[in-house]
């Protein structure tokens, strides 16, 4: 079974996607965005125990991938 969380971000409060197995430690982030929150997040979730499997980005709006590039 998968677990979704979200936090909503600063630009045009779109949203960033963490997937996570209930059972496994890994972990996807999904249109990533603000860097902090999503750490907090993580570290919150399963800490330094997870391994990051990849970062999907659905389509190239800025609010999706802005952190990725900067």
């Amino acid at each position: 079974m998968m677990r979704v969380d979200h936090i909503v971000n600063s630009v045009y409060t779109s949203r960033t996607y963490v997937l996570t197995e209930r059972d496994g430690r890994e972990f996807w982030i999904v249109d990533c965005g603000d860097v902090p929150p999503l750490v907090d997040m993580i570290s919150a979730i399963g800490g330094m125990s997870f391994q990051l499997k990849g970062v999907l980005l659905t389509h190239v709006h800025y609010d999706h991938f802005y952190k990725i590039a900067n």
